[in-house]
């Protein structure tokens, strides 16, 4: 595996990790009180 390749796969899976927190407090806080409510 060559360096920039190493070097993508590490930003993508920061991105994804990130994106994935994000997403979970948008869950947490809109998504699910919608729910209760609906």
């Amino acid at each position: 595996m060559n360096p920039r390749a190493l070097f993508l796969v590490a930003l993508f899976t920061t991105f994804v990790g990130v994106a994935h927190q994000a997403l979970f407090r948008y869950d947490g806080n809109g998504w699910n009180g919608k729910k209760e409510v609906g």
